[in-house]
C-alpha cells in the first residue's frame, strides 16, 4: 500500500491487468458516448497518474488512456472533444509526464491532455465546480498508493451525474489486515463514507472479512449510481486474494462494456486474473469454453415456472449476472439446456429451428424457484 520512493518504479503483472481492463474499456465508451449524435464533449480523468512510464519502459494509465482514442480503430466515428485530465501529487513523477506527454507533439484536433500537480481531490473538486451542475460524461481512473489518497465523497460526487463513472482499485487484502490499527481510522471513515467498515473488526477469518468489506464498498457505490461489479487481480500466491477493481456507473450500457472488458482478460469466467510469471501470455485467449453453470442456475431460479420472452432474458442475464447475454446466453446456455429439456420455447416466430432463440421467442424454464434454489444445478 505505501507508495515508491523512487520517480520509477518496475511494471507488475497486477499493473497488466488493471491496465488491460481500463483500456480495453475505454476504447469501447469512447465510441458509445462520443459518436455522432452523443455528447458533444467528454472528460477522461486518471486521478493518480504517476509518471506515465514504468522503470521497465512500459507506459503508464495516463499513455494508455489517451491510446486508446489516438490508435482506436473507429475514431472517425468519436464525434465528441475529447479532454484528458491527469492529475499527479508528486513533483518528479509529475514532471516526467509532462515530458511523456510532449513525446506525443501536437494532439489532434478535438483531443487534449492537461496534467496538473496537485492532490487527486483538490483537483477533481476543483474541476467539478469548473464544470458545473450539469457536466459532460466523465470517467475517472482511480488507483492511489494509500488509503489517505482515496475518499468516497470524491466518487460519489462524480458518480452522482449523468453519464460519469468511476473504475477504482482498492487493496482489500491490505485493508482487512490492517482494519484494526487506529492510525487507519480516519482514511477507512474517508474509504467507506461512514463508521459501517468497523464491523468488519469481528470477522476472524480473512477472506470472509474481504468480502464483507468488498459488499460493503459496493453498497457504498450504489448510493449514487445504479450498477456497480468488480474484478479480482489474484497474486500468485492464491492466498493473496483481496485485490480489486471496483466500476460503477448509471449507463446501461457502459455497464455491459465494462463486462465485456473484464471477459476479454478472463475468458472463462469474466471475474478475475491470476498473477503468472508470463504477464503477456496470461492475457492471451484461452481455448477454453467458460463455465456457465452459475447462469444456468441463475436463469432457472429467476424464471422457473412462468413464460418469458428472450428479451427479459437477455436484460437479467445483462444486469444482474457477470455474464453477457451475446456472448453466453443463446449458443453456450439456452441451445444446450433446451436439448437437456431444461427450457421449452412455447412461442417463436415462423422458421425457428431447434437452438435458436430470435426476437419474439417466449420461453419456459422448468422446475420450481423453490425446487432449483434448494440443489445445485
Amino acid at each position: 500500500m505505501s507508495a515508491p520512493s523512487t520517480t520509477l518504479w518496475p511494471y507488475s503483472a497486477h499493473t497488466h491487468a488493471k491496465h488491460h481492463v481500463l483500456k480495453a474499456y475505454l476504447e469501447r465508451r469512447l465510441v458509445i458516448m462520443g459518436q455522432p449524435g452523443g455528447f458533444p464533449e467528454l472528460v477522461v480523468v486518471d486521478g493518480f497518474a504517476g509518471p506515465g512510464r514504468y522503470a521497465t519502459g512500459e507506459k503508464g494509465s495516463p499513455l494508455l488512456m489517451l491510446d486508446a482514442l489516438l490508435e482506436h480503430g473507429h475514431r472517425a466515428r468519436i464525434n465528441a472533444e475529447v479532454r484528458y485530465i491527469f492529475i499527479e501529487q508528486h513533483q518528479a513523477r509529475y514532471e516526467h509526464l509532462v515530458r511523456e506527454l510532449a513525446q506525443y507533439g501536437k494532439l489532434p484536433t478535438g483531443i487534449s491532455a492537461t496534467p496538473y500537480c496537485d492532490r487527486f481531490d483538490v483537483q477533481m473538486d476543483r474541476l467539478m465546480d469548473q464544470l458545473g451542475p450539469d457536466p459532460p460524461p466523465i470517467f475517472a481512473f482511480i488507483d492511489p498508493f494509500g488509503l489517505s489518497d482515496n475518499s468516497i465523497e470524491v466518487t460519489s460526487r462524480v458518480l452522482g451525474y449523468r453519464g460519469c463513472e468511476v473504475l477504482s482499485y482498492l487493496p482489500m487484502y491490505h485493508i482487512a489486515r490492517l482494519i484494526s490499527q487506529k492510525v487507519f481510522e480516519s482514511h477507512l471513515d474517508n474509504l467507506f463514507g461512514d463508521r459501517g467498515w468497523v464491523e468488519a473488526r469481528a470477522i476472524r477469518g480473512l477472506q470472509e472479512r474481504i468480502a464483507f468489506l468488498r459488499e460493503l464498498f459496493e453498497a457504498e457505490l450504489r448510493k449514487t449510481c445504479t450498477w456497480t461489479t468488480h474484478f479480482e487481480i489474484l497474486n500468485e500466491k492464491a492466498s493473496n486474494s483481496g485485490y480489486y477493481l471496483f466500476f460503477g456507473t448509471s449507463h446501461e450500457l457502459g455497464f455491459v462494456k465494462i463486462k465485456e472488458a473484464m471477459w476479454e482478460v478472463d475468458p472463462i469466467n469474466g471475474c478475475c486474473y491470476r498473477d503468472r510469471t508470463d504477464i503477456d501470455q496470461n492475457l492471451l485467449p484461452l481455448r477454453l469454453e467458460p463455465d456457465v453453470r452459475e447462469l444456468r442456475a441463475a436463469l432457472r431460479r429467476r424464471f422457473a415456472g412462468r413464460p418469458c420472452s428472450i428479451r427479459e432474458v437477455e436484460i437479467f442475464t445483462d444486469r444482474d449476472t457477470r455474464y453477457l447475454s451475446s456472448r453466453h446466453l443463446k449458443t453456450r446456455t439456452l441451445a444446450p439446456m433446451e436439448r437437456e429439456g431444461l427450457v421449452a420455447v412455447i412461442t417463436a416466430p415462423p422458421g425457428r429451428r431447434s437452438g435458436q432463440f430470435p426476437e419474439g421467442c417466449v420461453l419456459r424454464f422448468h422446475g420450481s424457484a423453490e425446487a432449483i434454489s434448494a440443489v445445485a444445478v
